[in-house]
This record gives C-alpha cells, sequence and structure tokens, in this order.
C-alpha cells in the first residue's frame, strides 16, 4: 500500500505541482499552524495522504495525522510538495540549451539572484517563485542530453563482473594483458576526487589523481568516471596504441555497467568524455577491446591498494600537474576544468533537508513525547521494518497499542 501510494497516488496528484502548486512550497517548515502552508487547499491533500496511510498502518480513524504519517515513514504533505517541486525545478535546470523553455528558466533565476532572492515581482511567474525558492543556477547546472548514442553504437570495450568476490581475484591475477591500469573514486572530509594508476606487477608505472570539489556539488559515481578518464590518458602514455592489450579494473560495478548504457542519466556527460577518449586510443579500424573487469577492494590486489592510495590523497585537494592531465578535463588555457554542479548530488543534499525539515514538523507535535518513549528513534523506518514481516491484523493491533 505504501508502494502503490507513493509510486502511484503521489505523482497522479500532485501532476504539474511546478504550476498550480508554487504558492505553497515556501510555507510548512513547521514554524506556524502546523506546518500545513495554504490550509484550505493543502488540507485537502492531507486527506487523500490520512486515507493511505490507515490503510498502510491499520490505525483506528481517529488516530492523530501526524502519528499515522511517523508510523507509516511517509513525509508531511507539505514536505512532500516541496521535494517534488524542488525535483522539477532541478530537471528544469538540466535541459539543453536548445529547449526552448531555457531562455525564460534562465532570465527567472537571474532576475531573482539579481534581488539577492528577495525581491518580489507584483505578478510573479511559477518560474520565479520556483527560483526564489530553491536558488539552483541553471548555467552552473550539468546538462542531461535526452538522446546520447546513435542505434548501432558499440563500446569500445568489453566487461567483465565475476559472480562473486574470490573469483573477481582469481581473473585478475590470472589476466594476461600487457597494460594493466586501476582507477577508483573515493569521498574524504566533505570533498571528492578521481585516480588512477598503472601497474606491472607490483611496481608502479604510472599514476594520476584529480581533485574535484565538494560533495555537496559532485558524488562518488561521477568520480568513478574520473578515474577511468585518466586511467585512459595513462594508456595513452605508456603505449596502449601499438596493438597491445589493455585491462582497466574498477570495483565499482554501477561505473562498470553505465560504460555500456545507452540512456541518459546524472553524470553521463563523462561517460561520454570517456568514450571519446577511448576513441582516440583505438581507431575504428582496430579490432582491440579494452577489458574492464570488476576488482574489488581490500582482496589483495596490488592495483586496486595503490589506487586506493592516490585517491585519497585526490579527494583531500591533490591533484596531479595540469599538464600530466588529459586535455578532456582542462581549459583552453591548460587549467583544471571547473566541473558542473551534479543534479544527484543535489538531489541527494535535498532529500536530507528535507527530512531534517519533515522531523522538525514532527517533533512539534504534541504527541511526540509519549511516541518517543517508546521508541526514541521516531519518527524512522524502524515500525514499517517491524511489521514488514507480520500479518495485517497483528500489524493492526501493534500500531493500535
Amino acid at each position: 500500500m505504501k508502494r502503490l501510494y507513493e509510486g502511484v497516488i503521489v505523482p497522479k496528484m500532485l501532476y504539474a505541482m511546478d504550476i498550480w502548486c508554487v504558492g505553497l512550497i515556501s510555507k510548512g517548515r513547521g514554524k506556524k499552524g502546523g506546518g500545513r502552508g495554504a490550509r484550505g487547499f493543502t488540507l485537502q491533500l492531507a486527506r487523500v495522504q490520512r486515507m493511505a496511510t490507515l490503510q498502510i498502518t491499520g490505525g483506528l480513524r481517529s488516530s492523530p495525522s501526524d502519528m499515522l504519517d511517523a508510523h507509516a515513514n511517509i513525509l508531511p504533505i507539505q514536505q512532500i510538495i516541496r521535494k517534488n517541486c524542488h525535483r522539477a525545478t532541478l530537471r528544469m535546470a538540466t535541459l539543453l540549451s536548445t529547449h526552448p523553455l531555457v531562455k525564460g528558466i534562465k532570465s527567472a533565476y537571474l532576475y531573482c539572484e539579481k534581488r539577492n532572492f528577495k525581491g518580489r515581482k507584483r505578478q510573479p511567474s511559477p518560474l520565479h517563485k520556483l527560483m526564489n525558492e530553491f536558488q539552483i543556477d541553471p548555467t552552473k547546472m550539468e546538462k542531461i542530453a535526452p538522446i546520447r548514442h546513435y542505434p548501432k553504437w558499440e563500446p569500445d570495450m568489453e566487461t567483465h563482473i565475476a559472480k562473486d568476490v574470490e573469483l573477481a581475484a582469481i581473473e585478475d591475477t590470472t589476466a594476461s594483458e600487457d597494460l594493466r591500469v586501476y582507477s577508483n573514486g573515493s569521498m574524504i572530509n566533505g570533498g571528492v576526487g578521481g585516480a588512477a594508476v598503472a601497474m606491472r606487477g607490483e611496481m608502479i608505472i604510472g599514476s594520476k589523481r584529480f581533485y574535484w570539489g565538494s560533495e555537496k556539488d559532485h558524488t562518488v559515481h561521477e568520480v568513478e568516471i574520473v578515474g577511468m578518464i585518466l586511467a585512459v590518458q595513462i594508456l595513452k602514455e605508456k603505449g596502449g596504441g601499438v596493438g597491445r592489450s589493455m585491462a582497466l579494473g574498477i570495483d565499482n560495478q554501477a561505473a562498470i555497467k553505465a560504460t555500456t548504457a545507452f540512456s541518459s542519466q546524472p553524470g553521463h556527460y563523462l561517460m561520454d568524455i570517456f568514450h571519446d577518449d577511448l576513441r582516440q586510443l583505438i581507431q575504428t579500424d582496430d579490432s582491440r577491446k579494452l577489458v574492464i573487469r570488476w576488482t574489488l577492494c581490500h582482496k589483495g590486489i596490488a592495483g586496486n591498494k595503490v589506487a586506493d592510495v592516490h585517491v585519497k590523497r585526490a579527494a583531500r585537494g591533490e591533484s596531479s600537474p595540469a599538464s600530466e592531465l588529459p586535455k578532456s578535463l582542462l581549459t583552453k588555457q591548460r587549467e583544471l576544468l571547473t566541473l558542473p554542479q551534479s543534479k544527484l548530488a543535489i538531489q541527494q543534499c535535498f532529500n536530507k533537508y528535507i527530512k531534517e525539515e519533515a522531523n522538525t514538523v514532527i517533533a512539534s507535535s504534541p504527541r511526540i513525547t509519549q511516541l518517543r518513549s517508546v521508541d526514541p528513534s521516531a519518527p524512522s523506518p524502524k515500525f514499517t521494518k517491524v511489521i514488514n514481516t507480520l500479518p495485517r491484523h497483528h500489524s493492526s493491533l501493534l500500531f493500535q497499542l
């Protein structure tokens, strides 16, 4: 029932909310009126959510709505509205420059930024209200193209993901490629960075590091791809373009699977850079393929150990000299490229913030003291996990108790 409500009812109920719902997004932060914003309209939406949470928890008809939300692990309706409006704004900020809405989106943001997101138009559009509230700069966001590859595109690599950790270690130790590189990405103390190393047996023959910036703007998945770009540059420098077989070891399965993906996802522009650099290394008439293997860390693989050391240095802000980095990560002035903000990172930060906001709203309930005497972690997913294995009748009795 919870999945049905969040996956079907909420999207239907809040369809096109970034147009008709923008009058509610600046309200509901747990200050006045229980965080309900425009009470008349929001209460109608809250009535639907109450019907769903009653079915989820099996509560009595007289159960208070805030306790139903807390036990069902569902955000209050005002926070659901804000979360969905933020997602729509973020989606608009990642549109390509050819989209007809881009000009209006940039104009609305610049108008709000010029007035420090405080000045209001006499008759503001929904875009102005969204930009005033969420302050997402479309000029600094990554752009997500609807189409990445033509239908007959084939990648210049082969991917191997072993069924278990032991097989992954065996495949790496028994491999016989001429050139072997390892890449990694990491997040340390709020910073993110990627690194790659080339190995000949137990000896390091090449290494590169790239510090990307703050974890608020980027994700580990993206720096994993940056490490792969650095690995291709090492292969170029070590003679990977003269008919020698090559292998790349990565400890992140998601990054490996993304190399053959057709769909457009956050960070795909980095994967496109990786493919372009690899195409320069392996020409069209070259039948070779780059072998990409899953090589898990902390399993005695020397290359992964060395890559892990270098990636920690990169995440702490230590990049290789610009002259040693690939041109795709540099500006025309041969300086480190300032990469755009990640849609996924911005969304993760806001989701964390909206949960804290919801906790503030629920904490203002007069019943929260009694609830926390039973469950100190409330509001949390603990109750939904407990009732997940219970029959409906038992879970209903547990909630009523």
